[in-house]
């Protein structure tokens, strides 16, 4: 099967590997480990050490840690 550019971009905007994902969250490997495990986010593909997430999926997840960062943490907001 060979990938069209269209898809190989399409792969690139909307697959995010779990580094993407701690930068984008700003999340550490212990917070991220932590949100995992109870299943607040979850990969679509795991192979050996590397995981994939969709980019959608995780600003659904960016979304709600803000909201909670709101409620729980209203010292960390910035003027």
């Amino acid at each position: 099967m060979e990938l069209t550019p269209e898809i190989k971009a399409l792969i690139v905007e909307e697959v995010l590997t779990k580094p993407e994902v701690l930068e984008l969250l700003g999340l550490s490997r212990q917070s991220m480990h932590s949100h995992l495990k109870r299943g607040n986010i979850q990969p679509f593909k795991e192979s050996g050490n590397t995981q994939l997430f969709f980019k959608e999926d995780v600003m659904k997840f960016k979304e709600t840690l803000e909201e909670n960062r709101k409620l729980f943490r209203p010292y960390d907001e910035k003027d």
